[in-house]
């Protein structure tokens, strides 16, 4: 579960005080090289170049920070370590400083200094999700899962547009009784996270969760497990009324469920999840339950892309008739595309949008 990452061409920019300065350039081009030569696993290579743009701009934290993460994806912890730690006090250190000297003694066998630097990361950046999400690694590496599952959901808490910390919550929660969290987990990451391989495989366990969860018993019965009860609807009756904030979800899933009878598919989901819009918005559920995921479910499809959205967010569940239905609706399916990377979930507490904000 480690999660370091380089640090981006922007934060070069930054870093360049006057790109007037021939070899301040000069040392940002080799050094953008040596980023390349890492990235494809060149490491030996990565770090003679950020050698020489250490030579031409001397004390470039951005440039040392590389230089140690090659080290450490070389596998010499030690000597990462050696070439981090002495930025971690300095005025302009960052929270991956930590992230990335922490995961170096963690990989040595070094738990204790391991924790002791997060904890000193923490402190020092108490936002940072990321090591939220390291030390929530910590935990669930040493067996105390529901620790790990605290940190990750404090890590969100403070820094809710981090996606990772969604991803270990999503993977966590389906694997137990309450798989409902892993729906809106799993939901909000690929909203975050729209275009990696992580968002593939969360977007088959989505749909696997939905075909394991519901149950079609017969054309007058279907049963929803998606917290620790189980839900029994009889289509057309009433439920009765729960306390909890995943009790309603529930019965809504369940009121709503009725296309699956016709068989479990995108398209039939897709009926399902908007029937549950439905459902939640007619019976104000919205007002005594806000929910930054549904509210923003609620905005897809008021602006007419809730099918192509649920198709997209659902496909890897069934391939085949995600791209049938895409190869006969390309043009709407640009329309989505164009619409979704220029408009994002909003993610506010006082529209929560952590299980901690319904149980603390």
């Amino acid at each position: 579960m480690k999660n370091i990452l380089t640090i981006s061409i922007i934060l070069f920019a930054l870093s360049s005080i006057s790109f007037s300065q021939p070899d301040k350039e000069e040392a940002e081009r080799i050094a953008l090289q040596g980023v390349e030569k890492c990235d494809h696993g060149f490491y030996d290579e990565a770090i003679r170049l950020f050698d020489e743009a250490l030579l031409l701009d001397s004390g470039n934290f951005v440039y040392i920070y590389e230089k140690g993460y090659a080290y450490y994806m070389k596998k010499d912890f030690q000597t990462s370590i050696d070439i981090i730690e002495p930025l971690l006090n300095e005025d302009n250190s960052i929270d991956q400083f930590y992230q990335l000297v922490g995961n170096s003694y963690d990989n040595l066998g070094q738990d204790e200094k391991a924790l002791q630097v997060y904890n000193e990361g923490i402190e020092k950046f108490p936002n940072s999700g990321k090591l939220f999400l390291e030390r929530g690694n910590f935990y669930y590496q040493n067996d105390n899962e529901w620790n790990a599952v605290d940190e990750w959901e404090k890590g969100i808490e403070v820094d809710p547009y981090f996606s990772s910390n969604y991803y270990n919550l999503t993977l966590f929660f389906s694997e137990t009784e309450e798989e409902i969290w892993a729906l809106l987990y799993g939901e909000i990451f690929m909203n975050l996270e729209k275009n990696t391989e992580r968002t593939y495989e969360i977007s088959k366990l989505l749909y696997d969760t939905y075909s394991n969860t519901i149950r079609i018993i017969d054309e007058n019965e279907i049963s929803v497990s998606i917290t620790k009860n189980v839900v029994y609807i009889e289509p057309g009756k009433p439920s009765v009324d729960k306390e909890r904030f995943e009790m309603y979800y529930e019965i809504a899933v369940a009121e709503s469920s009725i296309p699956l009878i016709k068989g479990f598919n995108l398209k039939n989901l897709y009926k399902t999840r908007k029937n549950f819009l439905k459902y939640w918005y007619d019976n104000r559920l919205n007002k005594d339950f806000s929910n930054s995921l549904i509210n923003w479910q609620k905005e897809v499809l008021d602006k007419g892309f809730f099918k192509i959205y649920n198709y997209w967010l659902l496909s890897l569940g069934r391939v085949n008739e995600f791209e049938e239905w895409v190869s006969k609706n390309e043009n709407e399916f640009d329309k989505f595309a164009e619409w979704f990377v220029n408009n994002n979930i909003k993610l506010l507490k006082s529209t929560k949008y952590s299980r901690m904000h319904y149980h603390n």
